[in-house]
C-alpha cells in the first residue's frame, strides 16, 4: 500500500538586516513557526504560496529562492513534504492574523529564530535558509 502523501508550502519570511518572521500557533499545537499550509484540491504549488501570503496580510514580498529539498514531517500517518520558499518583505508591513491558525507573530533577529521555532526539521530548514541568505 502506498503512504498518502500531502503537499504544502511553508515560506521563510525576512527582512534586511536579517529578521525573520515566525508566526505562533494556538490551533491542533502550541508553538512558533514559519508559515505554512496544504496544497488544496490540485492547486499549484505557485497557487498555495500566493494563498498563504495573503492570509498573513504580507502585500509587498519578492519571491528570492527556492529551497532545494524539502521539508518532511509525519502528521495522523500521513507524509507531509513541503516545498521551502525564502521570501523578503519589508518587516513594518502590517501583518495580518485573520482566520488562520495563529494567535500573534514576531519578527525576531536571526541568532533567536533556532530557539523560538518548535520543530527540529523546521529549524534544519531554517539553517539551509542561513546559509543561502549569507552568500
Amino acid at each position: 500500500m502506498q503512504e498518502e502523501i500531502k503537499k504544502g508550502v511553508s515560506v521563510i519570511v525576512y527582512d534586511i538586516p536579517l529578521y525573520f518572521l515566525i508566526f505562533h500557533r494556538n490551533s491542533n499545537w502550541k508553538g512558533w513557526e514559519f508559515p505554512k499550509g496544504p496544497v488544496i484540491d490540485g492547486e499549484k504549488i505557485e497557487e498555495t504560496f500566493q494563498k498563504l501570503i495573503k492570509k498573513t496580510g504580507l502585500r509587498k514580498i519578492d519571491v528570492t529562492h527556492k529551497l532545494e529539498g524539502q521539508r518532511r514531517f509525519r502528521k495522523e500517518g500521513k507524509l507531509h513534504v513541503y516545498d521551502v520558499f525564502l521570501a523578503k518583505t519589508n518587516m513594518n508591513t502590517p501583518v495580518i492574523l485573520g482566520k488562520i491558525d495563529y494567535d500573534t507573530y514576531l519578527w525576531t533577529r536571526e541568532d533567536r529564530v533556532l530557539e523560538k521555532l518548535s520543530w527540529n526539521n523546521e529549524k534544519e530548514v531554517f539553517k539551509k535558509a542561513l546559509e543561502i541568505l549569507k552568500k
